[in-house]
């Protein structure tokens, strides 16, 4: 399998993911509610109160999911650069790239920093892409093959199997 050629991608278009979330969250919440208020007895204040703070979680964790930015994400061939909108071949930070869910028309992405200097608390940073199809057309089918492509064998590797040989 080859590696796939370079390319960039403007990801702007959030209508699926932000929907997903607020469906996803609308029957979370609906779910808690209505076990809260099912059954012959009353239930205590307490249970109220925790389904009440369930809810409240609930929504501003959708809240949080669903406010993406655009972003400029880039194949250089050998690694994944992503950035803000306005950083246009020029993104700040390298990365890997790994699909975490594809239904086809729309995929959630993990982008991984593999930058030493953008480490925080000793952890790489992550990111969550969304990636719908629908604004993407002519460039859907390229970011799906640069997603699912080969990557390039790391020369460092290489170099070190042949000298622990010799």
């Amino acid at each position: 399998m080859r590696a796939s050629p370079a390319f960039q991608v403007n990801l702007q278009q959030f209508v699926l993911w932000r929907a997903a979330v607020a469906v996803l969250a609308l029957m979370a919440l609906a779910c808690t509610l209505a076990w809260c208020a099912s059954g012959t007895t009353p239930r205590p204040f307490f249970v109220w109160a925790s389904a009440i703070s369930v809810a409240l979680l609930l929504t501003w964790g959708a809240i949080q999911a669903v406010r993406s930015t655009p972003h400029s994400l880039r194949w250089d061939t050998l690694n994944w650069r992503l950035g803000p909108l306005d950083s246009v071949s020029e993104e700040p930070f390298a990365g890997q790239l790994t699909v975490v869910m594809d239904l086809g028309s729309w995929m959630l992405l993990r982008f991984v920093q593999t930058d030493p200097g953008v480490r925080r608390y000793g952890l790489r940073t992550q990111s969550c892409l969304a990636v719908q199809r629908r604004g993407l057309e002519p460039q859907w089918h390229a970011l799906r093959c640069a997603v699912y492509s080969s990557r390039p064998a790391q020369l460092g590797l290489a170099t070190d199997h042949l000298t622990s040989i010799e």
